[in-house]
């Protein structure tokens, strides 16, 4: 973001992108650099309890506590109608990272977090529904939304 000048934007709006990036603390802190004063950063991750827990089992499987690099999970496992290269071998390779762990990167890098959106699917012809396990998602929030302010 070095190409951006200080207190430029109004906005940041990151979809489902801050879960590749290695150093959230870093890059929190030039989202800060570059917004202007009483900006926002709003942003959309995939929900770290709905990462932990298998829709086929519907079964606890991955350990909430261990953040970090993460390159175990199937795309089979997370897309439910789509299949890349005909292969169930795909991998998403992310940075895992629980609430408190994104929540005080976000403090640490200077934001004060306005809210934390989660919503469990909605039935019918929502979009979600063919990402996301309808079965899981009526019980664990697929997604996570944060908005902070500079």
């Amino acid at each position: 973001m070095s190409i951006f000048k200080n207190n430029k934007f109004d906005i940041v709006l990151s979809i489902f992108s801050l879960q590749y990036i290695d150093n959230l603390e870093i890059c929190l802190k030039e989202i800060k650099r570059i917004l202007k004063k009483d900006g926002k950063l709003i942003f959309s991750l995939d929900h770290p309890f709905y990462s932990v827990v298998s829709p086929k089992t519907m079964k606890v499987e991955g350990n909430y506590n261990k953040c970090g690099l993460n390159e175990m999970i199937k795309t089979t496992d997370v897309i439910r109608t789509q299949k890349w290269n005909n292969s169930n071998s795909q991998k998403f390779i992310f940075f895992f990272r629980n609430i408190s762990e994104i929540y005080n990167n976000l403090v640490n890098s200077g934001f004060r977090v306005e809210k934390i959106i989660e919503s469990v699917s909605e039935k019918g012809n929502s979009p979600w529904n063919k990402i996301y396990s309808e079965k899981l998602s009526k019980n664990i929030p697929p997604t996570i939304i944060f908005v902070a302010k500079k």
